[in-house]
């Protein structure tokens, strides 16, 4: 182990002890607070730093992407530009008849001269289902408004003191 001491050698000219099993629990004492010692005054020897080559222009500028972005964008705004027409013709008919040749669609209320034959029965349907809607918020609106959560808890824990109190007077008159 190559470790010695001054202590307890016997007058051993060495400087080694007398005492095989002391003499290795005094090196192993040693070697470990040498260990302990040298790597505490260790330093790092990795270099965490960004590489040079991560600062290069063509690397942090993907142009492919940039590109492949602004086409998706184009794409969708020439949609959005196509439903936009789609609705704004629905919305103000120009005339009896779309570009296709047939009749252009008709707003609820506006009388057409060709009837399909369903119509009658769609409209019928239609109007029953206004009507119902009407009177279940007819329904809803005369309804009386349900408390809280917390004003029912008010009022269980206020009936519950009450019934207490009640209590507490009976025995208290016992």
């Amino acid at each position: 182990m190559g470790f010695t001491t001054h202590l307890n050698t016997g007058g051993n000219p060495n400087g080694v002890l007398q005492n095989h099993s002391i003499q290795m629990k005094w090196e192993e004492n040693n070697m470990t607070k040498w260990h302990a010692k040298h790597l505490s005054q260790i330093k790092p020897s990795v270099d965490n730093a960004q590489p040079q080559t991560m600062l290069l222009g063509h690397l942090t500028n993907n142009k492919k992407k940039v590109f492949v972005e602004e086409q998706r964008m184009a794409k969708i705004e020439e949609e959005n530009n196509v439903l936009l027409k789609k609705l704004s013709q629905i919305a103000n008919p120009v005339s009896k008849k779309s570009k296709a040749g047939r009749p252009a669609a008709k707003l609820r209320g506006q009388s057409s001269s060709m009837v399909s034959l369903n119509g009658i029965a769609r409209r019928r349907e239609e109007e029953r289902i206004a009507n119902d809607n009407a009177r279940m918020i007819k329904r809803l609106q005369l309804q009386a408004i349900a408390p809280s959560s917390k004003e029912l808890d008010r009022r269980r824990l206020q009936a519950e003191f009450e019934k207490n109190l009640v209590y507490r007077q009976i025995a208290s008159n016992k």
